[in-house]
């Protein structure tokens, strides 16, 4: 967000911008970061619970793990400042 404001380009105004993993910083920035927040601890168990069952030679699961992500909605989306979207989870 800083490049594209050195270059004269607006966020949110002509650019909406939205990053990933909802570091702590993306709610300090200048323009507070919109982002999609992943269930780190429940990957990490999930990822144990996997090579546990692999190294005592159970069959890991046949298909894909998912889980689910939020949207976190802030300034950088076009979300107003203050209104209570800061850090509001979206699913």
């Amino acid at each position: 967000m800083s490049a594209l404001r050195e270059h004269g380009i607006s966020v949110p105004g002509q650019v909406a911008v939205t990053g990933f993993d909802d570091i702590p910083l993306a709610r300090h920035l200048r323009t507070t970061l919109t982002t999609v927040r992943q269930p780190i601890r429940e990957m990490g168990r999930t990822a144990f619970d996997v090579l546990y069952s692999m190294i005592r030679s159970e069959r890991p699961p046949e298909r894909d793990i998912v889980l689910a992500t939020e949207l976190v909605r802030r300034e950088s989306c076009g979300c107003p400042a203050g209104t209570g979207n800061d850090g509001e989870v979206w699913l």
